[in-house]
């Protein structure tokens, strides 16, 4: 009764206050910026490849802008992303993307900004490792431990469910078929391929994105492009019953019912805000580490990634729409597995696996960063951090075994607190604006290299 109980409070506190208070503080943020997100994003992706040239420069930080903006994108690329993608058909309708991209895009001007303060705000622990997102807004600026305490307890509890479990179960589901022994064996062949990696550390985490993500992308890219290829003469009839589904206008793809307004747009915005991570804080806590002495330019590459993650959810409900997987009655992962596997017969079924692999694998990774730096708000010691990372590996065995309801819910409860505490450190420190407007406004082309020195704190 608790479980259900927890899921509707979560529900509510989600629909009527949680995603309300990210598209007014998005909406108020764009206008603010004067639509920075649609107007810097590509100068955005410029600084973030400007900084790999200069990786042997002795300055702030220990990675580079790119390996900040990869490690982000491993985090995103979950395999929510994927099977996300027909759960938001199923329940909003081929329109639901349309209000995907407008949430997703008005979260980044959250994210924009969430990223400046926390960048500006960010301090050194005892340690001398850097803490920045809501943890050093709400610390050094707000002048607040108890919330920076209650942040990272979400964000802990975040990475152990959704992070880890979610995405062990999302891969281990896929392939079992139902079987315990062989759900116990891909759990353990994904701990072993884990170990090595997170043995390393969070730098060592980071700096394995950036290699692995092109690959990642890339791959799930020219599968995707190839299935809207195989049924290109259905490409306009989805569009058509995309535009008419976002707006409640009239029923859609093959004879399924239409879906109302409220019902696409709140299908859209929730989507859009687990997808992206725009809310939550947590691409301000991975650029902590960044290697940058400029707030206003590790801002503006934070623009890359929602657009990088809703381009992947745009090709995934194409994909689902021209194969006609969507119409079939299929839900959740076996709408997936249709509308590749009709289109490319027994290497589909394979194209999906190794897609959710991937996708589960960096986003695991990922999560474990934020569980390392949410642990070292409360204290440094080697031996917590080492019990952190053995329960974390040694969890992932278990993650195809266990019941996720209770999983999902957790996810989504640390999930809702992070974003709390992430738009509260923002509201309490809107007046950076004016700081941060004028220095955006002083960018200009010059190099990459000497602009970032000319930028300070």
């Amino acid at each position: 009764m608790s479980m259900y109980f927890l899921d509707a409070l979560n529900e509510i506190v989600s629909s009527y206050i949680i995603f309300p208070l990210i598209l007014f503080l998005g909406g108020m943020l764009t206008l603010r910026f004067r639509g920075v997100q649609f107007t810097r994003a590509l100068q955005g992706f410029r600084f973030m490849l400007g900084q790999e040239l200069e990786k042997t420069e002795g300055i702030v930080g220990t990675v580079s802008r790119y390996e900040v903006i990869a490690t982000i994108l491993a985090g995103n690329f979950g395999t929510g992303n994927i099977v996300g993608m027909a759960m938001a058909l199923s329940c909003g309708g081929p329109g639901a993307i349309v209000w995907i991209w407008v949430a997703g895009m008005l979260g980044s001007a959250l994210q924009f900004f969430g990223s400046y303060i926390g960048i500006k705000y960010r301090y050194l622990n005892s340690q001398g490792e850097f803490l920045g997102g809501p943890i050093g807004c709400l610390v050094k600026g707000l002048q607040s431990k108890v919330c920076a305490a209650f942040f990272c307890i979400f964000m802990l509890i975040t990475a152990f469910s959704a992070g880890n479990i979610v995405q062990v179960s999302s891969v281990v589901s896929l392939c079992s078929k139902g079987s315990p022994l062989v759900a116990s064996l891909i759990g353990l062949l994904i701990m072993f391929l884990v170990i090595p990696v997170l043995a390393g550390g969070k730098v060592r985490v980071m700096r394995f994105s950036a290699k692995i993500i092109p690959f990642v992308a890339g791959f799930y890219f020219l599968a995707c492009v190839t299935v809207i290829g195989i049924h290109s003469n259905n490409i306009v009839a989805a569009l058509k019953d995309i535009w008419s589904s976002a707006f409640g206008i009239s029923a859609v793809a093959g004879g399924v019912g239409g879906y109302s307004l409220s019902k696409v747009l709140s299908t859209g915005v929730s989507r859009a805000v687990m997808a992206t991570d725009c809310g939550s804080g947590m691409v301000a806590v991975l650029q902590s580490n960044s290697r940058s002495r400029s707030p206003a330019i590790d801002g503006l590459v934070t623009l890359v990634p929602p657009i990088v993650v809703l381009i992947v959810c745009s090709l995934t409900t194409l994909v689902l729409l021209v194969s006609g997987a969507y119409s079939s009655g299929e839900t959740g992962t076996l709408m997936i597995i249709k509308a590749f596997s009709d289109s490319l017969g027994p290497l589909g079924m394979l194209v999906v696996i190794i897609a959710m692999l991937l996708f589960g694998f960096t986003t695991l990774l990922t999560w474990f960063v934020c569980a390392e730096k949410g642990l070292s708000y409360f204290s440094c010691s080697s031996s917590l951090n080492s019990g952190l990372k053995i329960a974390f590996i040694a969890l992932i065995p278990f993650g195809g075994l266990m019941d996720v309801r209770l999983v999902w819910i957790l996810g989504d409860i640390g999930f809702t607190g992070m974003v709390f505490f992430n738009c509260l450190s923002v509201i309490g420190l809107l007046g950076n604006i004016i700081s941060l407007k004028r220095q955006i406004e002083n960018l200009s082309e010059v190099p990459f290299v000497a602009m970032d020195r000319g930028l300070q704190k």
